[in-house]
């Protein structure tokens, strides 16, 4: 832990990044991308943790997904989606544990199912932090003297469950690691988002959707403490219009929360038993 700590302050940070609509990164030095496999070489292994939270899950939600998949196999009769992209994107936030990480585990193995059998190209993506309240990054702006207004300033850690090119179809194995114990911090969505796509840019397609699973607005707390106190909102809100303007679909399913205020299109979800007809109603028009 102190040599870890000596390394950071004795390594200069890269290149500060001013974003448009005037957003500030103070490092990307310590963001870290990591395919949720390699999470145990970050975070540890919990395996005993991760094997009774799977089997808890695959207890608790068995019902769910067999009516909802019921029900989109009736919304979906005759639906015809041509050439399409979808972004899952999952809010890995500390207020997602419980009951939401298991919705969100739910979606994420819901979509990937019944849009795959649409002919739909899914990519399932998280995202969080490092640790929390800030991490090396604010480590190097404490060293540094503190200058004002800084930034973001937190470690982000963006992880990878299913992307587009994948062999197999559903969800798989990986997603088992949204359970991790150490895994849920605080959450930067407007970065989370651009990140997102940036990866759907690289493949082409007709149409392409970024649905994100939240439950509430950005937090970090180290940032917010060090900035004008709505700048990851603001980033999020302009994040979506520019995303948007480009031609990207942007939706948000909002977990016990509405989520309105920064989507175009959203829906609220408040129980397991809106998965299926009511999400199917919202989100097939999203795709044709």
């Amino acid at each position: 832990m102190i040599s870890r700590l000596l390394k950071s302050l004795l390594t200069p940070p890269s290149t500060r990044d001013t974003l448009p609509g005037g957003y500030r990164v103070y490092t990307r030095q310590f963001d870290q991308e990591l395919r949720a496999q390699e999470l145990p070489k970050l975070i540890g292994s919990a395996q005993d943790a991760l094997d009774a939270a799977e089997r808890a899950y695959r207890t608790e939600c068995a019902e769910w997904l067999t009516r909802a998949q019921a029900q989109w196999l009736r919304a979906s009769a005759g639906v015809e989606v041509e050439d399409t992209l979808v972004t899952i994107l999952i809010d890995h936030s500390g207020s997602m544990r419980g009951q939401r990480i298991l919705l969100a585990r739910a979606l994420a193995e819901l979509l990937t199912d019944t849009l795959g059998r649409l002919g739909t190209r899914t990519e399932v993506l998280g995202f969080t932090t490092v640790s929390w309240k800030g991490g090396q990054s604010r480590l190097h702006w404490l060293y540094e003297g503190r200058p004002s207004f800084p930034g973001r300033l937190c470690d982000l850690l963006h992880v990878i469950y299913r992307d587009f090119d994948a062999a197999s179809a559903g969800l798989g194995h990986a997603a088992t690691y949204m359970f991790h114990p150490e895994l849920l911090k605080e959450n930067v969505d407007g970065e989370a988002l651009l990140w997102a796509a940036e990866r759907l840019r690289a493949h082409p397609a007709r149409k392409k959707v970024l649905l994100v699973v939240s439950d509430g607005a950005p937090v970090d707390d180290g940032t917010i403490a060090s900035n004008q106190p709505n700048i990851l909102e603001d980033h999020l809100s302009h994040t979506v219009q520019a995303l948007s303007n480009e031609g990207i679909t942007c939706a948000a399913l909002g977990l016990d929360y509405d989520i309105s205020t920064y989507y175009p299109h959203s829906l609220k979800l408040d129980s397991p038993s809106d998965l299926g007809t009511d999400l199917a109603e919202f989100l097939l028009p999203l795709l044709a």
